[in-house]
């Protein structure tokens, strides 16, 4: 055998799997073994990786706090143009936590929708391109991520929809 390559999991396993390959091939003669590591390139690698993680799931946050605000905005677009159906609903006997509900619901309703699109779209594009494709368990977590951004961001325009006064908004021409 003239080359034995070993991967180490971790950095902090480089140093201790040297010492064992040290102690396993010590019965072979030792003047034609060398062993080399590149503890410092794993370390190295180690402290990028961190910090990659750690901006990456700081853009994530920014992402979905963004898109919540944004989906906020819209949410009380739809609750204003829709206010005269929300009073007529109150005015009939429905409950605020219905209307809640109301809102929720076809908020999230399109954000499921939308995170299904946007998977298999993303999926389809990274196919295509012959890119590496992540594993059904990451595209799940980001799609349940975005319908529960979308279910906070349409949080506030439900609770406003549902305090409206249903007499007031019934005579709003």
């Amino acid at each position: 055998m003239a080359l034995l390559v070993v991967v180490a999991d971790s950095p902090a396993l480089v140093g201790p799997v040297s010492e064992v390959l040290r102690d396993l091939l010590a019965a072979v003669d030792p003047g034609s073994i060398t062993i080399t590591t590149s503890e410092a390139f794993a370390q190295l690698r180690a402290v990028i990786g961190g910090q990659l993680g750690a901006f990456s799931e700081s853009l994530v946050v920014a992402v979905c706090v963004l898109l919540a605000c944004l989906l906020s905005v819209l949410g009380f677009g739809v609750v204003m143009l829709q206010r005269k159906e929300f009073g007529r609903r109150r005015a009939l006997g429905a409950t605020r936590g219905f209307i809640v509900a109301i809102v929720l619901l076809r908020t999230l309703v399109v954000g499921a929708i939308g995170a299904f699109l946007g998977s298999v779209a993303t999926w389809g594009i990274l196919l295509g391109n012959g890119d590496p494709v992540p594993d059904a368990g990451f595209l799940l977590s980001v799609a349940v991520l975005a319908i529960l951004t979308a279910g906070a961001g349409a949080l506030l325009p439900a609770i406003v929809a549902s305090r409206r006064d249903p007499a007031l908004e019934l005579r709003v021409p």
